[in-house]
């Protein structure tokens, strides 16, 4: 054998080794862009549940002259301070807010992972190009379970890593489900957040002091205002002056619908009739509280003293009432 003829055989036995091990040029894989699901500003004493939708990426790479699509399974465990599958938590210090991850729009099957046959993985068709890569996208729906009332506001997260988010891939899959695809894996991270703020709902009943003839002797009534704070935030309730021509909290006024008579009146905090309900300057008080993010109820207590009485007709008085928290 010539020289030359030796250097054709060994360019040969090169070209020949790159066509019979085309699966070294590049890792096979698919992977996931980090991604975030992020529920935002959530009032905890608002009904319902509160929803969102996320867009991951998956990537599959190196599965050149292995078919036209790979199949990725996202498989997701129960993430950073959770136990289960469903619900999964988030979490600030010690307070946890229920909440999932669903692979359909109508909110009926968990995300998990394929040890978990009630709540499988997500699965990708990836298309692949003509080296063997290509994208997909999947939208991937969160939901915050309503009725949890009684947590306290502040910034609650979940975070996803390792076991608890692998990928999975075959090539060429046909029929094969996730369930049972065990190769290429790779893990990514997904994190999951919702912010808690203060809120206060608010509701009062109407104050009626009856029918009365003569106002030679002091007429009393009450009412109701209901308050729903968030959990653990101060809240503070004053009353305004009323809309009776020059009304003051030390004095408030009914007048006469259609006419300008008044009467005075006067509105407390204590059943006593000794502390007036106003917005706590000039004298006047003012309720506070702390919010249990259940309802808490204040009484309203009102006055007619004996007065002159005016011409009959129904007297009314609108109050303002405000919540600060």
């Amino acid at each position: 054998m010539t020289a030359h003829s030796a250097l054709h055989w060994l360019l040969a036995c090169l070209v020949a080794l790159t066509v019979l091990h085309p699966k070294n040029a590049h890792a096979q894989a698919c992977t996931v862009a980090s991604g975030t699901i992020n529920f935002g500003n959530i009032s905890p004493v608002q009904a319902g549940n509160t929803d969102v939708t996320t867009t991951l990426t998956v990537n599959c790479s190196g599965f050149l002259l292995q078919g036209s699509v790979a199949r990725a399974c996202l498989n997701l465990g129960p993430g950073s301070g959770g136990s289960s599958i469903a619900p999964r938590v988030l979490s600030a210090g010690s307070n946890q807010l229920q909440y999932n991850l669903y692979i359909d729009g109508a909110h009926s099957v968990v995300w998990g992972g394929r040890a978990t046959p009630s709540t499988p993985p997500v699965s990708v068709d990836v298309p692949l190009g003509v080296l063997g890569a290509g994208s997909a996208t999947v939208t991937i729906y969160g939901r915050i379970l309503g009725g949890q009332t009684t947590l306290p506001a502040g910034s609650y997260t979940q975070n996803f890593s390792g076991a608890n988010a692998t990928v999975y891939a075959l090539p060429n899959p046909g029929t094969t489900a996730c369930s049972t695809i065990t190769t290429h894996p790779t893990t990514f991270s997904l994190a999951a957040g919702a912010n808690l703020v203060s809120d206060c709902l608010i509701s009062a009943t109407n104050l009626d002091f009856g029918t009365a003839g003569l106002l030679t002797s002091a007429i009393t009534a009450s009412s109701a205002i209901t308050l729903n704070c968030t959990n653990q935030a101060p809240w503070t309730l004053a009353l305004s002056a009323g809309a009776g021509n020059g009304a003051t909290t030390a004095t408030r006024l009914l007048t006469r619908n259609g006419g300008t008579q008044t009467i005075g009146y006067n509105l407390y905090t204590n059943s006593g009739l000794t502390a007036i309900w106003g917005d706590g300057t000039g004298g006047t008080a003012t309720v506070t509280g702390t919010g249990t993010g259940l309802s808490q109820v204040s009484t309203v207590y009102g006055r007619v003293p004996a007065q002159n009485t005016p011409q009959a007709g129904t007297y009314t008085d609108t109050i303002i009432v405000t919540v600060t928290y």
